[in-house]
């Protein structure tokens, strides 16, 4: 278990990689960037999908909820 994460807080992604900061590209739903594993400091490229500008809060709340 990670050090920042405990039995009662479940961890979340920024509790395992951390932003190198470089940004590899830019797209219609989002951006690609790079993160580094904080352990093994494997970097890995990660894609983040801006959901709130294309689907309302309630139905990605209730999505990921499920």
């Amino acid at each position: 278990m990670n050090e920042r994460c405990s039995s009662k807080k479940k961890c979340v992604f920024v509790d395992w990689y951390e932003s190198t900061g470089e940004l590899l590209g830019e797209g219609a739903f989002g951006h690609v960037t790079t993160y580094r594993h904080n352990r093994t400091k494997t970097e890995f490229a990660v894609k983040v999908i801006l959901l709130q500008q294309y689907f309302p809060s309630s139905k990605v709340t209730k999505d990921a909820d499920t």
